[in-house]
């Protein structure tokens, strides 16, 4: 739950339902970094450009 790469490239259902099981405060603090940010499109958490 910690990996950024599969916090990013995973099904986001498959991730909000294992958001529930974090346990260390690392999973805990991804959990609420990802459930904050679930409605930002991808393509502004990547940074990409309107242009």
């Amino acid at each position: 739950m910690t990996d950024p790469r599969f916090l990013v490239r995973a099904d986001p259902a498959e991730v909000l339902a294992l958001l529930d099981t974090a346990r260390s405060p690392e999973e805990r603090l991804a959990a609420a970094v990802y459930r904050a940010s679930a409605g930002v499109p991808k393509s502004l958490c990547r940074g990409d450009s309107a242009e």
